[in-house]
């Protein structure tokens, strides 16, 4: 059971270290690295946003197509259902990049001030 979850330790992981680059990259006034890291950990963020939504949604959608079909021997139509959630995982996921790429100057501020 827990191998179904080992990719969800591995973006942490790579949350973990992403954030150790971008503080780095904002200590040493490395601008251009701290763009690309603020920015690609954002999409990263994102991505995973999307995937976290429309992967338990797909199955859960699967799992409701097969009871109405159990229930009314017909499979019901999907089109409309995977549009719905693929537009309400794209909503989050630009929902997360933005709470991304808002607060990560904000945190570096406060690294900053910290005095470390």
């Amino acid at each position: 059971m827990l191998r179904i979850f080992a990719w969800v330790v591995r973006f942490f992981d790579w949350l973990r270290a992403l954030d150790d680059r971008v503080e780095v990259a904002w200590r040493n006034k490395g601008w251009p690295d701290f763009a690309k890291w603020w920015l690609g950990g954002a999409v990263g963020v994102g991505a995973f946003a999307f995937f976290f939504a429309m992967i338990p949604g797909a199955v859960l959608l699967e799992i409701n197509r097969l009871y109405q079909f159990l229930r009314l021997g017909a499979y019901p139509a999907a089109g409309l259902m995977y549009g719905g959630l693929f537009n309400y995982a794209v909503a989050l996921a630009i929902v997360a990049m933005t709470i991304a790429v808002i607060s990560c100057p904000f945190f570096m501020l406060q690294i900053k001030n910290r005095g470390h």
